[in-house]
């Protein structure tokens, strides 16, 4: 399967390896900003959909599930498909069909009733939770935190190569803001001259003119 997509980095391929060809029930995926994890999703909903899985996303805005629409996969919101699966109980039918693959994105804003209601659909259609996000952004609104539990009560699968920025100056930035190094990351920035400083609004939109007229007259604008 995977000798279909070259282009995966060998961090992308464990983590499909894993989700695709291992027996557990939960498994989180924990990924830096800009890993690719979407690149990587699409090679295993491939192979999930070959063995006869179905597959679906959730968030917990249904905005946040998008990306998983971009590769095929259909999405909503947590709170749409509790709502169906309950709608489906009252009528005598599965909440899921068996073995449905549910990709929980945005993980880390999860709250914990709803990561829990989602870990019981899995389980009772023996299928698979796959909790994918970044422990280190913004958490839930409300009761929240299990994501973040998770990665330390099971390994999760790492993505950790930066791929979205193709410049190293870019990638270190990504890493020191990751790292909750925001200062540093932003004298970087005003040292390479992509931050400007202003004391007033004033100054502030005369630098974005002047910045645009140089790029302009550089014709990279």
């Amino acid at each position: 399967m995977l000798r279909r997509h070259p282009y995966l980095g060998d961090d992308q391929r464990q983590m499909v390896r894993r989700l695709v060809e291992g027996g557990e029930r939960i498994v989180p995926v924990a990924a830096m900003p800009g890993a690719a994890k979407t690149t990587a999703l699409a090679a295993a909903r491939e192979a999930w959909e070959a063995q006869g899985h179905p597959v679906i996303g959730v968030a917990t805005a249904r905005s946040a599930s998008g990306e998983l629409r971009d590769i095929g996969v259909p999405s909503r919101s947590i709170a749409a498909l509790i709502r169906s699966a309950d709608e489906r109980r009252l009528l005598g039918e599965e909440p899921l069909a068996r073995g449905t693959v549910i990709l929980m994105d945005e993980a880390s804003t999860t709250s914990t009733p709803d990561a829990a209601a989602l870990a019981e659909l899995t389980l009772g259609c023996e299928g698979r939770l796959v909790a994918i996000g970044d422990p280190k952004q913004i958490g839930a609104v409300g009761p929240g935190g299990l994501f973040g539990h998770l990665t330390h009560t099971i390994e999760p699968s790492l993505l950790t190569e930066i791929r979205r920025q193709r410049y190293e100056i870019d990638r270190h930035i990504v890493e020191l803001a990751h790292a909750g190094q925001g200062s540093d990351a932003l004298d970087l920035l005003r040292a390479e001259g992509r931050v400007h400083v202003a004391d007033t609004i004033e100054e502030a939109r005369c630098a974005v003119v002047l910045d645009w007229h140089r790029a302009f007259a550089a014709g990279t604008r």
